[in-house]
């Protein structure tokens, strides 16, 4: 266990704002009493690691730092406090260390994966045993390294947020990763749910994994007036936009409906009245991702109900930037996935 201890590890760091990853060797101290040494197997991208690296997310991260939020793998070594893992044991690490349970605190959100903090790009890490979560056996690394930030942010927005009940209406915006997770978990909790994107094909998509109703936006571009017409007045909305979409979902929300405020995708600032929040008593809430435990309180219902993200594609370690490259392209379903860390 010593010579695994003591041994280098290969890691990607951004050392520069908007240039390539630089590829480095760095060696690990031994697991410190509470500490884990972890092999990365798999992680996931998200949009905010395309806004880590281009500076856009927080300018003031202090570099080199080593992207990436999402990760899962193995346990090869332990501290001698730590009792629930054995060398071997397969675990997910929570995106936000420090947060066990409760409202989210400054300390938390200063400590999230991928910046500020060293994130999981990289063959192995050193985590603290109360920054992970059992993986559950129905997944696969590569499949439980998709949930850390969309899964939980998904279900942290329909459960702790909206309190998402059978029969009400969820209006989900695209089909990223949040937006599918938010689209199983709704469905599961037997809800009604409506989708929106600019592609045919993947409502196509959306409506085999069971929407309800579905439009494409860019044919239709005053969606939320649409929506209104055909259906009606949304309980739910998971906004992801952002600023160019913000207006529609506080026209399409019902009166006291929630809107959960979880992306930027299409930009930071919106204009708008705010007299329909304040006369509609519309909740805004604003998601970080969640806790340990929203992230266990959620592989619990993936386990029970057979969810399985959907993976676009997966690329190999040595491949990482052509895995940014196909992200930064939006054209993918579900999520984009690195795996393969030995290689």
């Amino acid at each position: 266990m010593s010579d695994i201890m003591s041994a280098a590890t290969h890691c990607f760091e951004i050392r520069e704002f908007k240039a390539p990853l630089a590829f480095e060797c760095r060696r690990l101290p031994p697991p410190t009493a509470d500490e884990v040494l972890v092999k990365i197997n798999s992680t996931s991208l998200n949009y905010r690691d395309i806004l880590v690296r281009q500076g856009d997310y927080n300018p003031r991260f202090s570099l080199p730092l080593v992207p990436a939020s999402d990760g899962a793998g193995e346990v090869m070594a332990v501290g001698i406090n730590v009792g629930q893992y054995v060398r071997g044991s397969r675990v997910t690490l929570t995106y936000m260390e420090g947060w066990p349970d409760g409202p989210l605190t400054d300390r938390s959100r200063r400590a999230t994966l991928g910046g500020p903090v060293d994130g999981v790009l990289t063959q192995m890490r050193l985590v603290s045993a109360s920054n992970l979560v059992a993986t559950p056996t129905e997944l696969t690394d590569a499949e439980a390294a998709c949930f850390p930030c969309a899964g939980v942010t998904a279900w942290t927005a329909l459960v702790d947020h909206c309190r998402v009940t059978a029969g009400d209406w969820v209006l989900v915006q695209g089909t990223g990763g949040v937006s599918l997770f938010a689209l199983q978990f709704a469905k599961a909790m037997g809800a009604l749910v409506a989708v929106i994107s600019s592609s045919d094909e993947k409502l196509e998509v959306a409506r085999r994994m069971g929407a309800d109703h579905t439009l494409n936006y860019r044919e239709t571009p005053d969606w939320s007036k649409a929506i209104l017409d055909e259906i009606g007045p949304m309980q739910h909305v998971i906004e992801v936009g952002g600023g160019q979409t913000l207006e529609h979902s506080l026209r399409v929300v019902a009166t006291a409906g929630n809107v959960a405020l979880i992306g930027v995708l299409s930009g930071v600032k919106a204009s708008l009245a705010v007299t329909s929040i304040l006369m509609r008593g519309i909740k805004v809430h604003g998601v970080a991702v969640g806790s340990k435990r929203n992230m266990e309180d959620m592989f619990r219902a993936v386990a029970a109900h057979g969810i399985k993200p959907v993976i676009d594609r997966s690329f190999g370690f040595r491949d990482a930037e052509s895995a940014y490259d196909h992200l930064r392209a939006a054209t993918h379903l579900g999520k984009v996935v690195i795996e393969g860390f030995d290689g």
